[in-house]
């Protein structure tokens, strides 16, 4: 699914990695001024079906974004977050940039904003009959950005 429309600007230190969190976003692209789309990182170092996604959280301005307001694109392929939980066919590589797909609930505004995420992850390395444990890992990080203005 190609994105259509305006690019947005934000300006922020660029530190891929601040307080040292492993998701990292560099920029917030809104299509249209319903939409954000937060480009994000795999926080884990090797590839994971897209079923071991088992959260993304978003808080725009510290209002979380309701679940069903968003969903995840990997290769292309957007999937609300109900249906991360039946992708076992689909990979999130770890070199690849995922895409969080935000309906925002109202348009936002330019000037100063704080951006949070959180993606919890199942990892799925051990046997359940051999080792019956869940290995779950939590990545968290937030930015306030400026917001500039539409790119020309």
């Amino acid at each position: 699914m190609a994105t259509t429309g305006q690019k947005f600007g934000f300006a922020w230190p660029r530190n891929p990695r601040p307080n040292g969190a492993s998701v990292l976003f560099d920029e917030l692209l809104l299509p249209d001024e319903a939409i954000a789309r937060l480009p994000i990182r795999l926080p884990w170092y090797r590839s994971l079906p897209m079923s071991c996604i088992e959260g993304l959280e978003i808080a725009i301005d510290d209002e979380t974004v309701p679940a069903d307001h968003v969903s995840i694109e990997i290769a292309g392929t957007p999937r609300s977050l109900a249906d991360v939980a039946q992708s076992h066919d689909a990979v999130w590589f770890v070199l690849d940039t995922a895409q969080a797909i935000i309906q925002t609930p109202a348009p936002i505004s330019p000037g100063d904003h704080r951006v949070s995420i959180a993606v919890t992850l199942r990892i799925p390395y051990s046997d359940p009959d051999f080792r019956p444990f869940r290995f779950v890992q939590t990545a968290r990080t937030a930015r306030t950005v400026s917001f500039i203005g539409r790119d020309s």
